[in-house]
């Protein structure tokens, strides 16, 4: 099959090349941060820390509150992007944003250079005038699974049929090493190696050795959204690369049975004693892969279904050693289980939260200001820049009113529907009704005010939409192909399945969106602090070893509030942010040093301690001064 041919003898990865390290660790101008307007805001704090060690407001300006866009502001990165997307995710080192749309539909405007329609490509970043580049995904891996593996190489597992009636691309491993927009790298198959089984809508995780992923669910066939029976459902779960002998077989994975029929995509989160976090449907367990071994957790309270189709989302709230890293899981969106799977079915305005190692795990529930089906939880920068009991380790014997810190977000909530499922066929999209405002959420806040609205975007994102954090510390959003019309078609598609869009888009009728925003959360818009700008960091880092950061603040504070984090952003898909992670870092401030008069600052920072706090691999890192966050660098965890 022409242009079907990139296959290697090895089944295995390698390293990068040495000179790949030699390219920009960070390749957003500096112009894409907006201008930061005055401060209208008078309120001030209270000098918390008296002794002048690190006064995270040595201005007397609560930078808590001090935001001249509360609501944020969005901007349109391209309205080209070649394809819609059904998969993205940002590459590291080059920080190119690869889009991956499904094959068996002709939904982009690209072609390969033996005239086939091309479903992938990358976007430089750093130049968003550029026209993206096509890629060639090989075989269809539409609903697939995906993650890099510690040498920054991308692999995505799993999809969906190439042609109909045909098993490739069901269980096909995809590859794809880093390399600039305006590179040749393209994906690329080893000869014979494929996944056990088929399928379609998986989950992946790197495991803590980083020699092996885990990969689990799905179903076995086309057009089964309803896992009803044992030749549909993949309710097992396997390893890639196969090194062990215990791996050269399916195991078993009860859950995904016992939840059925909504299975697809479960939540996947490592947990620090090695077990993960898995959930499909209400149903959630600790489950050790390596020995079978499953512990039950509470079902989420309400009957709200949260795997696919019935979509929710989820996301490992942030770790640090100040609570000494609790894993707390936080759950959000979905719609109650319904057979006739009805587009008009209201979607939920649930989310609960739960810590699934404590010695008798609880769900804790609340409410969204919107019901959301298919959302998108994002972690933000500044990771609300740490609860108060973190701080309070930093500076002994202040108080949280006097920090300003609970005002400050975490976890931005965006995308979806308010009404419907997620899904698409033959022109019928089964969501309407989109959420356009995104709303912020506050953890350490008393359960009730823990949501904040922002300011709306005008483009509704439904099935298959996307978001991201990038490396700037905005989230990008793009994606959402709720029919199947092909590029340009217009009000004339939805009609011919006999939708009115007269004044489209409207309820009924949303266009595949080719149009990629970003949003800036309103930590950007700090007027008294502006983001800080890293001069120096390592391209790799140790676990448990200190390493030294430069990076440059305000001038002419007695002492900077500054801390630093490493976030992976995760493999993004169906409200899926795979491996998506936010680790405060340990920063020696007995012998950090601040000059007065640059601004700058070299820290000793110290990387996780271990591999179950944070895998190896690529993360951004970030440094923070005074709640506002760097543009980042990668750092490789080794």
């Amino acid at each position: 099959m022409a242009g079907r041919k990139r296959s290697f003898a090895s089944p295995f990865f390698t390293l990068l090349p040495t000179s790949l390290t030699a390219l920009c660790l960070f390749c957003f101008p500096s112009s894409s941060a907006l201008p930061l307007p005055p401060s209208t805001d008078s309120r001030v704090s209270p000098a918390i820390n008296p002794s002048g060690a690190y006064d995270p407001d040595a201005s007397g300006v609560s930078t808590g509150y001090n935001t001249t866009k509360p609501g944020g502001v969005w901007t349109v990165v391209t309205t080209k992007s070649g394809v819609s997307g059904v998969h993205w995710v940002i590459t590291p080192i080059v920080n190119t944003l690869v889009m991956i749309d499904r094959s068996d539909k002709n939904n982009s405007y690209l072609t390969l250079p033996d005239g086939r329609p091309s479903v992938a490509c990358a976007h430089d970043l750093a130049n968003p005038a550029a026209a993206p580049r096509a890629l060639d995904v090989i075989y269809n891996a539409f609903c697939s699974g995906g993650l890099f593996w510690p040498n920054g190489t991308l692999v995505v597992q799993g999809g969906y049929q190439e042609t109909s009636g045909s098993d490739i691309g069901y269980n096909a491993v995809r590859n794809l090493d880093p390399c600039p927009a305006n590179g040749t790298c393209d994906f690329y198959e080893y000869k014979g190696v494929t996944l056990l089984a088929k399928r379609w809508y998986p989950t992946a995780h790197i495991m803590p050795e980083g020699d092996r992923l885990i990969l689990i669910g799905g179903s076995t066939q086309g057009f089964i959204f309803l896992i009803d029976d044992e030749e549909s459902n993949s309710a097992t779960y396997e390893f890639h690369p196969r090194t062990k002998p215990a791996d050269m077989k399916l195991r078993p994975m009860p859950l995904l049975t016992r939840a059925s029929p909504a299975v697809l995509y479960p939540f996947l989160h490592l947990m620090p004693n090695g077990y993960f976090f898995v959930m499909a449907n209400t149903q959630a367990v600790l489950f050790n892969f390596d020995t079978g071994d499953e512990i039950l957790l509470p079902d989420i309270p309400g009957k709200i279904c949260r795997s696919y189709p019935w979509a929710g989302s989820s996301v490992l709230l942030p770790l640090s050693s100040a609570n000494n890293y609790t894993h707390e899981i936080l759950v959000c969106g979905g719609s109650p289980f319904d057979n006739d799977m009805s587009r008009d079915k209201k979607a939920s305005d649930s989310c609960g939260r739960i810590r699934p190692l404590d010695a008798n795990p609880q769900w804790e529930m609340e409410t969204m200001p919107d019901a959301r089906i298919m959302p998108d939880l994002i972690m933000t920068a500044n990771g609300q820049a740490s609860g108060f009991e973190e701080w309070a380790v930093v500076y002994p014997g202040i108080t949280e009113a006097s920090t300003g810190v609970g005002s400050l977000e975490r976890v931005v909530i965006v995308n979806g529907a308010r009404q419907g499922r997620a899904g698409n066929s033959n022109g019928t999209s089964f969501a309407h009704n989109p959420v356009l405002t995104p709303a912020l959420y506050n953890p350490r806040a008393p359960n009730g005010t823990r949501f904040t609205n922002l300011n709306p975007t005008t483009i509704g994102r439904l099935y298959h939409s996307l978001a991201t954090l990038g490396p700037d510390g905005a989230i990008l959003i793009g994606g959402s192909a709720p029919y199947d019309c092909c590029p340009g078609c217009g009000p004339t598609c939805y009609e011919s399945y006999g939708y009115t869009c007269t004044n489209a888009p409207n309820a009924d009728c949303y266009p595949s969106e080719y149009t990629i925003e970003r949003f800036f959360p309103p930590y950007f818009f700090n007027s008294a602090v502006p983001q800080p700008v890293i001069s120096s960091a390592p391209a790799g880092i140790a676990y448990g070893q200190a390493f030294k950061v430069v990076f440059r603040v305000r001038s002419g504070l007695t002492a900077p509030a500054v801390r630093a984090a490493i976030v992976n952003p995760g493999f993004g898909t169906h409200s899926q942010h795979m491996g998506h992670r936010f680790v405060w870092l340990d920063i020696d401030y007995a012998n950090l040093t601040y000059s007065k008069s640059t601004g700058d600052v070299t820290a000793s920072v110290t990387a996780p301690p271990s591999n179950l706090i944070a895998p190896p691999g690529y993360y951004y890192l970030f440094c923070h001064e005074s709640n506002i966050p760097s543009k980042s660098v990668w750092v490789q965890l080794t």
